[in-house]
């Protein structure tokens, strides 16, 4: 009896932890959590689940469907094992289910926005009316499906980052089609670009790293704290084309990101382009050097200004 028990709890235990382990929403904050404050929330969450399967096993047992999806793994044991045991592999199953029914549009948020090929697909027109209307019925579904799922991926981003007001700033700026950042560590480097990838909640803190695409480094004067840019990769990722046999040679702004570990960044702010370009591009620090001189000189230059462009 007490085996049985024991491994009940085991089951519950297993349920709880596969949810909140992987579920965006929570995986960053069970990542923070130590070991006890681990098993109290895997058990909070696998009770929940277990609650859920006694009803369901007592409610939905004479259903074929019940019996051969979600009800599959007890019921390979037949007979075997106790009304609560069967609970605790249901709730197993619940949990798998419902990970995957949250977690879908999470991973499928950024593959549904750049799917050009099926946008192109559903823009055809035919000739035959019936066709068109079905088309246009699939074209009004597909737009419904991308903006909520992708408002969706939002929200369980911004509330899986738990106040934590570094992660909001890097959010918020990786949405913003023109927005930039600029890191600044220890030493005074700093770093100009476009966020591609958050850091991974998962991660131990000395590990957490920032994706960035570069546009512009350089490094703060140590007297007057005022920024020098010393590096202009904008030729990289703009360049100007005169013919086909001109186009770079990367494939995408992955290609030239950079790894940034957040526990160096002691400076961490917006970098308005638009303002830079208008207003200190051309001015020269308190210390005798140019705000702007990258070596070597680079003349008309066209400054980065939309993430789309990275």
């Amino acid at each position: 009896m007490a085996s049985s028990r024991f491994l009940l709890l085991i089951l519950i235990l297993i349920a709880g932890y596969i949810f909140i382990s992987n579920y965006t929403l929570t995986k960053g904050r069970i990542a923070r959590s130590n070991g006890q404050h681990l098993y109290l929330k895997s058990a909070v969450c696998g009770l929940i689940f277990f609650i859920i399967s006694y009803f369901l096993q007592n409610k939905l047992s004479d259903y074929f469907l019940f019996n051969y999806t979600l009800n599959f793994v007890p019921n390979a044991f037949k007979e075997d094992i106790d009304q609560l045991t069967r609970a605790a592999l249901l709730a197993i199953s619940l949990s798998v289910f419902f990970l995957t029914l949250l977690q879908v549009p999470v991973y499928w948020s950024r593959f549904i926005l750049n799917s050009t090929w099926l946008d192109r697909q559903l823009e055809k027109r035919f000739s035959n009316k019936f066709a068109n209307f079905l088309i246009k019925v699939a074209e009004a579904l597909w737009l419904t499906l991308q903006y909520t799922g992708w408002k969706y991926a939002q929200w369980v981003e911004r509330a899986s980052l738990a106040g934590n007001p570094v992660d909001e700033l890097l959010l918020d700026v990786m949405l913003d089609e023109d927005g930039a950042i600029m890191t600044c560590d220890d030493n005074g480097k700093v770093f100009i670009g476009f966020i591609l990838e958050l850091p991974d909640p998962t991660q131990p803190h000395g590990e957490r790293t920032i994706t960035m695409v570069p546009i512009m480094s350089g490094s703060l004067c140590k007297d007057f704290q005022q920024l020098h840019i010393t590096t202009d990769y904008s030729d990289t990722l703009l360049p100007t084309i005169e013919s086909e046999a001109d186009v770079g040679t990367y494939d995408s702004p992955s290609d030239i990101a950079i790894l940034i570990y957040t526990k160096k960044i002691r400076i961490l702010r917006r970098f308005d382009l638009g303002m830079f370009e208008a207003f200190f591009r051309r001015k020269v620090c308190a210390c005798g050097h140019d705000i702007y001189l990258p070596k070597p000189v680079r003349q008309n230059i066209m400054l980065a200004t939309s993430s789309k462009d990275g």
